[in-house]
């Protein structure tokens, strides 16, 4: 299963590769720029979202690998949340849930939204993503990501 999730990810980082060389062929390659948040749920949330919240190391690593993960992708730019530009943001909302003979499902709700500079928030997607550990949830949500920047460079979303 994870071999095809592997593969299934070199494939679609060949794709964004090759969307972008395509746009590169036309005109100079527009930096993408995406800001980063990652949370815990809290206490507050509904009964049927219980999880356990995810200590702030485990917060600290799972936003840490997406952060490394995002920043190596070509023609992107992590920015601050509060940047004054138009740009895609990632909200990550992560819990775990006990598995059946021991140890847990790291579950997240994963946002991007397109974050304009007259502070409205645009949806673009959102998942719930499930994982044995906090390195598949990140690159699941990296490749939510990559998904979204695919749309964008393709001139499906506008």
């Amino acid at each position: 299963m994870r071999i095809i999730r592997l593969w299934i990810c070199f494939l679609f980082m060949g794709l964004v590769a090759l969307a972008n060389s395509y746009q590169q062929g036309k005109e100079p390659p527009k930096i993408t720029p995406v800001s980063i948040a990652v949370e815990s749920e809290g206490p507050n949330g509904l009964w049927v979202q219980s999880v356990i919240d995810l200590t702030n190391p485990q917060l600290q690593k799972l936003e840490q690998m997406v952060r490394t993960q995002i920043a190596g992708i070509q023609n992107v730019r992590i920015v601050d949340a509060k940047d004054s530009e138009d740009h895609l943001h990632i909200t990550v909302v992560g819990g775990r849930v006990p598995r059946p003979g021991g140890g847990s499902w790291f579950v997240v709700s994963s946002v991007v939204t397109l974050a304009k500079a007259e502070g409205i928030d645009l949806l673009a997607t959102h998942d719930v993503i499930a994982g044995p550990d906090l390195s598949s949830v990140a690159k699941s949500v990296v490749f939510q990501f990559l998904s979204m920047k695919l749309r964008f460079s393709l001139g499906m979303l506008k």
